[in-house]
């Protein structure tokens, strides 16, 4: 009897610690931002291809991040739930970093949040650009 109530107790405590729920995102940053991905070159083998640049557009939710190439609809990062945000405070700016992960990924995208201007850095995964992305307001 005593070895299933540790197993019970055991099993908790570690549901507990790796059960983080998702952040949620303040009402004033959430929205859609888009941007332009500008044009960039691949070198593979002795062909090197010129990539056109291409309109991004990322929807931050309550608690997700959706990320799209707006030509095509592919959301290759689709409401995917913000595990950690690291807030980074200077004297002249305050940023927000997070890292949804795309599913069947290896590598996580890099989303950096200006607080004051509201722009969202997204640093390119290897030989992509870094592309910036503005909040749309909403037409009136």
């Amino acid at each position: 009897m005593k070895p299933f109530y540790l197993l019970s107790v055991f099993l908790f405590v570690t549901g507990f610690v790796f059960g983080q729920k998702p952040v949620k995102i303040p009402r004033k940053f959430r929205g859609n931002y888009s941007g332009t991905q500008p044009e960039y070159m691949v070198q593979n083998a002795n062909v090197t291809l010129k990539i056109p640049a291409v309109e991004m557009k990322l929807v931050l939710d309550k608690t997700t991040v959706t990320l799209c190439y707006t030509l095509t609809e592919d959301c290759f990062v689709s409401k995917q739930t913000i595990a950690n945000i690291q807030k980074i405070k200077t004297p002249k700016k305050s940023l927000w970093i997070f890292e949804p992960k795309a599913p069947g990924a290896t590598v996580a995208e890099h989303l950096t949040l200006d607080v004051k201007n509201k722009k969202i850095t997204r640093q390119g995964l290897g030989t992509q650009p870094d592309t910036e992305l503005v909040r749309v307001r909403k037409k009136q």
